[in-house]
């Protein structure tokens, strides 16, 4: 995405422990055991590279991650590197 979008900003989303994310997959009853192993391989290999990101969100509850989300996209808002300025400084705040 960065080689595209040189202004992104990347948020990994990482559950509170692996044994969360299996009980949360295992819990839909929608996936075999196979499907659920390669879920937490794919989860895994994706959380060694969560140093790549911008942010990083624990996902312990819905309502949480979401604040928190919104937090980072506020915050990333305000910089004056992507163009914020005070009021009345050559545009609308």
């Amino acid at each position: 995405v960065r080689e595209k979008m040189l202004d992104a900003v990347s948020i990994f989303l990482a559950p509170p422990a692996i044994e969360v994310l299996e009980e949360r997959i295992a819990g839909r009853g929608t996936e075999d055991e196979q499907r659920i192993r390669d879920r937490l391989l794919t989860a895994r290999r994706e959380m060694e590279v969560f140093h790549r990101y911008d942010y990083i969100v624990i996902n312990d509850t819905v309502e949480r991650a979401a604040l928190l989300i919104s937090s980072i996209i506020d915050a990333e808002k305000c910089k004056v590197s992507r163009g914020a300025r005070p009021p009345g400084i050559g545009g609308d705040f």
